[in-house]
């Protein structure tokens, strides 16, 4: 349920850091994107599997709300330091 959610969000995030990169520099900046998803992906999905048998389903949905709620947490000061640009 959770990419049903995210999907759009990545294709929109990505369009906007590549449209804000100088030309000659968006391919790399392509690049950076797929490595660093991909790396997030695996890595994500083991940790993910890991607290789910050490731990048990409900504890390992609870870490995952632990990012999320950072990142919510983190978007006013974040907003407010960079201001509507």
């Amino acid at each position: 349920m959770i990419g049903f959610f995210m999907a759009p969000i990545y294709q929109t995030l990505c369009s906007s850091v590549l449209s804000s990169q100088p030309e000659n520099l968006q391919s790399a900046m392509a690049g950076l994107i797929i490595i660093f998803s991909a790396l997030g992906g695996t890595i994500g999905s083991k940790v993910i599997s890991e607290i789910f048998a050490q731990f048990g389903g409900i504890t390992a949905f609870y870490f995952v709300l632990i990012p999320i709620i950072f990142l919510v947490l983190i978007i006013p000061p974040y907003a407010k330091l960079h201001g509507n640009k």
